[in-house]
């Protein structure tokens, strides 16, 4: 018997027949083609080069609807025995009811299906009657023969799967970075209303809820066109499990809904009675990655039903369009104004040439095209290539999954709100008032979503700065940099300074978030009378975004000594230079620090300097290593005598003088597990003549400063300072002491017992 499909055009109705699909049960004989927002290329399987494509589906034009059925809705609390009289009467069949949509899918005679909407909308009774339209697939293309790889970002979590280096999507939409913050919740489920999943796929094992089957009307939602496994995979795949791809939350729920068949076939009636089941489960999330040949008013309702039980619902645009065309109507159900409306954009960042387009554009995701498509799960365990607004689609519902999960007290209008808030404004297409109708309010950046779901908060290191200060000394200086982890911004302003010794240098007020790093200059405007521990204050606010104040104090503490007293401490070792020496020159690493410069060099175990451990040091062109900050610049090429609460503090200085790399010589290092050796050689010293010697740290908290056969140590100073200067070994300075000899080392231990 021929499947018989129809078109309600402007003033007629239209028939064509075609082959009728097959299938288990009567309800594949009369399933409708669902508009599948992305076209198929061929999967690739991790143990194989090729596999078969996936299918595609049948074109549907605008209007089709099933043949012989309609849906009606009635108004609650009315009788609806005058209804049932009708059908009755009429000789309709009652197929069933969808009784939370108080809607009826009703068989009529092939043919009068516009009569009979026509005759039961007489009816006081009923609120709606509609065809159950149909969709149709966006078609499929060819794989491209060879993929380019873009490559990896070194920002944020970078997962181990197969083909990470090809998701190129997930790294325009900032997913690594969103990962340090969070990968995905289990409390937080997304219902995928689709062509069902492969419930054996490896990437999903142990995150499927139960799902149905409504296609085959049964409880296993097993995936015959390999759609919905796709976008569950965009949406929900295993991270860093050493195989495949990478999804985008990594350990949410999914409910997988079947409403598409092998052929990527169904109804309206089905995706209505889909949704109101996610939204009676709770869902957080709905994607559906499809499209209606028309407006249903049982779908739309049945996503007011889901919205109203805070599920944040999600669809694509559609692929009508063409190059060189304006785009086309966003599709239903995405064009609802409950619906986040999600257009596709490519690698390049602009609108895919088919991405649908207008006002109901709310948001972007990367979607792919021919040349660049999307991998995902596919049937059979593998993997596949896919391009569309369904992958767009899904992309954003795994953000969105993501920022559920971050901030579960948040609502799903809030999460949008923050979607929109955080959206990348990229593409060639202006964006007034902050959106357009081509990407909506941008492509969705999962790690600005993220941030922003973080109460905004002032955080300041040093939360109480400490410094020593003595008489005839240089008046000392500290920096308090402000923070604040979320991006709604604060703003902040300083609001007293006190006592009168106490000063901040300008500026006093700003605004601030995530990234800004404001610093408050804090410095002594004379020497607080009393020796000892004295304490100052400094008092700041912060408003946030919704106009609320708050207040803080930073208090700084001002150690100040009576008296400052330099001893020098004899060489500990002389001699023994050739077997002392470490081979940098060799064997190093060079740096490139110029005049004044510094570079920062990573440790391979951890050094216990004065009471603190340190991962990394700076190598300073002036002749020394510093801990817990660098000091470049000119300010810090002339060198004065320890100890000193004046910077350079938390250093070691082999031979602290103004000596310029840039001039000649070479600055070079070697890292290992048991020793930082880092060496000056032939560097010249502003003041004439060049120097070598080289700096060795050890686990234990030894340090060994081999000098060379050239050294000039008349105007240096030598020794080390803990990073409060509290703890100093002044070893020469400017002459003073015992300034060390070519072929001599020195040898002390800063790890305190």
């Amino acid at each position: 018997m021929p499947f018989i499909g129809c078109r309600n055009g402007s003033f007629f109705l239209t028939c064509s027949r075609t082959t009728r699909p097959h299938g288990r049960t009567l309800a594949v004989l009369v399933i409708l083609a669902i508009l599948i927002m992305a076209t198929g290329l061929p999967p690739m399987d991790a143990s194989a080069q090729e596999s078969p494509p996936l299918p595609s589906s049948p074109a549907v034009q605008p209007g089709e609807f099933v043949p012989g059925r309609i849906l009606v809705g009635w108004n609650q609390g009315t009788d609806r025995a005058p209804l049932a009289d009708l059908l009755a009467g009429q000789g309709w069949k009652l197929l069933r009811t969808i009784d939370e949509l108080n809607v009826v899918v009703v068989a009529v005679p092939q043919g009068e299906e516009l009569a009979a909407i026509a005759a039961v909308q007489a009816d006081p009774a009923v609120a709606y009657a509609e065809p159950d339209y149909l969709a149709a697939a966006a078609g499929a293309f060819a794989a491209p023969a060879q993929q380019s790889t873009p490559p990896l970002s070194a920002q944020g979590v970078q997962p181990n799967d197969t083909f990470w280096s090809a998701q190129w999507s997930l790294r325009r939409m900032q997913a690594p970075l969103a990962w340090t913050l969070n990968q995905g919740a289990s409390s937080v489920a997304v219902a995928v209303i689709d062509s069902g999943i492969d419930l054996s796929h490896p990437e999903f094992t142990g995150r499927l809820q139960p799902g149905f089957d409504y296609v085959e009307w049964d409880s296993v939602p097993q995936d015959q066109f390999g759609h919905g496994t796709h976008v569950s995979g965009v949406i929900a795949a295993a991270g860093n499990n050493g195989r495949g791809v990478a999804g985008s939350a990594w350990y949410v729920q999914l409910v997988p809904l079947r409403v598409l068949d092998r052929n990527g076939l169904g109804t309206a009636s089905n995706i209505a009675q889909a949704i109101v089941a996610a939204a009676n489960r709770r869902v957080q999330v709905i994607n559906l990655s499809l499209a209606l040949s028309g407006p249903s008013s049982a779908v739309q309702n049945a996503i007011s039903i889901a919205v109203n039980n805070d599920c944040l619902v999600v669809a694509a645009t559609g692929n009508d369009s063409q190059a060189g065309f304006p785009p086309a109507a966003v599709s239903y159900p995405a064009a609802y104004p409950q619906v986040v409306a999600v257009a596709a954009t490519t690698r390049w960042e602009e609108r895919a040439s088919y991405s649908n387009g207008g006002p109901q554009v709310e948001l972007a995701a990367p979607g792919g095209e021919a040349s660049d498509p999307i991998y995902s799960t596919s049937l059979n365990g593998g993997y596949a290539m896919l391009h569309g607004t369904s992958i767009a689609a899904a992309h954003l519902s795994g953000a969105a999954s993501l920022l559920r999960g971050y901030a579960p007290q948040w609502s799903a209008s809030a999460v949008r709100d923050a979607l929109r808030n955080t959206a990348d404004k990229v593409g060639s297409t202006p964006y007034v008032a902050g959106r357009n109708d081509a990407l909506g309010y941008g492509r969705v950046n999962a790690a600005a979503a993220l941030r922003w779901s973080i109460p905004p908060t002032l955080s300041m290191a040093p939360e109480s700065p400490y410094v020593m200060a003595a008489a005839g000394q240089s008046l000392p200086t500290a920096t308090v940099t402000l923070s604040n982890a979320s991006l709604q911004p604060l703003s902040w302003q300083v609001t007293s300074v006190a006592p009168g010794w106490l000063a901040v240098d300008l500026p006093w007020s700003g605004s601030l978030a995530y990234g800004d790093a404001p610093r408050l200059q804090v410095r002594l405007a004379s020497l607080p009378p009393s020796p000892g521990l004295n304490r100052g204050t400094i008092g700041l606010r912060t408003t946030d975004p919704f106009g609320q104040p708050r207040d803080y104090l930073i208090t700084v503490r001002v150690a100040v000594a009576s008296q400052v007293r330099q001893t020098f401490l004899p060489s500990v070792e002389m001699g023994a230079l050739a077997g002392a020496w470490v081979d940098v020159a060799n064997s190093g690493v060079g740096l490139w620090l110029g005049d004044d410069g510094a570079q920062t060099v990573p440790l391979a175990f951890s050094f216990p300097f004065y009471g603190r451990d340190y991962s990394q040091v700076a190598v300073h062109a002036n002749g020394f290593l510093s801990l817990g900050g660098a000091y470049p610049g000119s300010a810090y090429a002339a060198n004065h005598c320890l100890p000193s609460v004046a910077a350079p503090n938390g250093a070691i200085f082999a031979l602290w003088d103004d000596l310029d790399p840039s001039q000649g010589g070479r600055v070079s290092y070697r890292s290992t597990a048991s020793y930082l050796a880092v060496e000056w050689r032939d560097v010249p010293h502003k003041s004439g003549g060049a120097s070598t010697f080289q700096l060795l740290l050890l686990p234990d908290g030894q340090v060994r400063i081999n000098y060379g056969p050239t050294v000039q140590t008349g105007s240096a100073t030598v020794g080390a300072e803990s990073w409060d200067a509290s703890f100093a070994w002044p070893v020469a300075c400017n002459n003073a002491g015992a300034p060390p000899s070519s072929g001599q080392s020195l040898l002390w231990n800063t790890a305190l017992p």
